[in-house]
């Protein structure tokens, strides 16, 4: 089974209820990918920390999706972006 490699990123940091946000994805090895927005609650996995916390979100990024492979650098934004609106809280 050949290796397979998966590269990507957001165009921001954070962001709040209504605000956009971009996801770029590069998959070698592999033509699709699994997505999972999730909420960070608490990412400090040091053992005398609360452990790494994440809350599953429901949004339309969730799923399956096609991830070709770009020939180019990972700092340069994919082609394959997908924008999407977090979940109102």
């Amino acid at each position: 089974m050949a290796q397979q490699k998966i590269f990507g990123y957001a165009n921001r940091i954070s962001v709040r209820p209504g605000d956009n946000i971009s996801f770029f994805v590069n998959c070698d090895g592999a033509s699709e990918a699994q997505a999972q927005l999730v909420r960070l609650v608490h990412g400090d996995t040091h053992e005398a920390g609360p452990g790494h916390v994440e809350v599953e979100l429901e949004c339309p990024v969730n799923g399956r999706w096609a991830v070709p492979v770009m020939r180019q650098p990972i700092i340069s934004p994919a082609r394959n972006g997908t924008s999407v609106s977090p979940p109102k809280s």
